[in-house]
């Protein structure tokens, strides 16, 4: 049989999954044929600023951070944007309005990425409903998706395609897993866009306790996909370090640090995300705890490591009595970076 040694063959594609399975882990004539693998990443926050000051709208950087919250540095939904039009408008127009280009955006997605769609989504439903994460018999439980070779299929699915994030707790067990829904968009259709009928449902809706709640989430998914950019901001990028989050007990007393990067110089940061529209204030309250926060996890996990209690917000922190509590603090403008 002939070869034929100038052609080249590009495979390109959202369907990542797809691609693994039938070029990375072929057992046939592709096998370990692959010269070359480019895994294209959401752009971050400070590539959608550039994207922005190019092709419009314009925004300025709590905009592209609400955009972000949204669309998940996802370029083909920012290139759906109007030009002339703010961030609230452009949700209403791509995702609420009659025709909205992005109202089956979330079924087509997932029935054009995944052979069996419904086990996918049902586990992404599932997951939406613990920000911290699941374990893998929770995900079972709660999904209805039988807890053998079709869960992990679905499960190894949705991380190759960035949907879910495997993380391992700090201190766990190596089978102690948690998996963890980490795509804005997927995030946000379910908890506004499915069953909406108002066309202009963002801006109707955009002060209200709901999208309040909705927020806080959204940021932390935000930092979650930032985090080199938040050891940066804390001049620990050049430091080995483990990242994980964290949930348990010490006695009757629980708690749970939405993000832990456990660092070889034996400091411990732990991360709280607060979403705030402006510089925010530490109360006596969360002041108590934080703080009792950091005695359970030093308690619970019996590390000797130091901890670094450290804040993450948008604008960072009000100069009040409390501030002064916090070790480390990083902002949105740290995220940009």
């Amino acid at each position: 049989m002939a070869t034929q040694r100038d052609l080249l063959l590009i495979v390109c594609g959202s369907a990542t999954s797809w691609i693994v399975k039938n070029l990375f882990k072929n057992r046939g004539g592709l096998h370990n044929s692959v010269t070359a693998r480019i895994h294209l990443m959401p752009l971050t926050l400070g590539e959608c600023e550039q994207y922005f000051r190019i092709n419009g709208p314009t925004l300025d950087r709590r905009q592209v951070l609400e955009s972000y919250m949204v669309f998940g540095g996802i370029p083909y939904y920012m290139d759906l944007m109007h030009r002339r039009l703010g961030i609230v408008q452009n949700v209403d127009r791509l995702c609420f309005a009659q025709n909205a280009p992005l109202r089956d955006e979330f079924d087509e997605l997932y029935r054009s990425l995944f052979r069996k769609a419904t086990n996918h989504i049902a586990v992404v439903r599932a997951l939406a409903k613990r920000g911290s994460g699941l374990s893998r018999d929770e995900v079972a439980t709660q999904s209805g998706v039988s807890n053998g070779g079709m869960l992990s299929e679905v499960l190894n699915e949705l991380e190759a395609c960035r949907f879910v994030r495997k993380y391992q707790p700090f201190g766990g067990k190596s089978n102690g897993a948690l998996y963890q829904l980490v795509d804005p968009f997927t995030l946000f259709y379910l908890k506004f866009m499915e069953g909406s009928t108002d066309e202009h449902y963002w801006s109707l809706a955009y002060t209200s306790p709901r999208v309040a709640g909705w927020r806080g989430y959204a940021f932390e998914l935000v930092c979650l996909l930032h985090v080199p950019q938040i050891r940066k901001s804390l001049g620990i990028n050049v430091i080995l370090a483990d990242v994980s989050s964290w949930r348990g007990h010490s006695g009757e007393r629980g708690a749970q640090v939405d993000l832990v990067i456990d660092r070889a110089d034996g400091i411990v940061n732990l991360c709280e995300m607060k979403w705030s529209s402006a510089e925010y204030a530490i109360t006596k309250a969360y002041d108590q705890s934080l703080h009792g926060k950091v005695q359970v996890f030093m308690e619970a996990t019996r590390t000797r490591k130091a901890p670094q209690l450290t804040l993450v917000t948008p604008f960072g922190l009000a100069d009040n009595a409390y501030r002064h509590n916090v070790q480390a603090e990083v902002t949105a403008e740290d995220l940009f970076d």
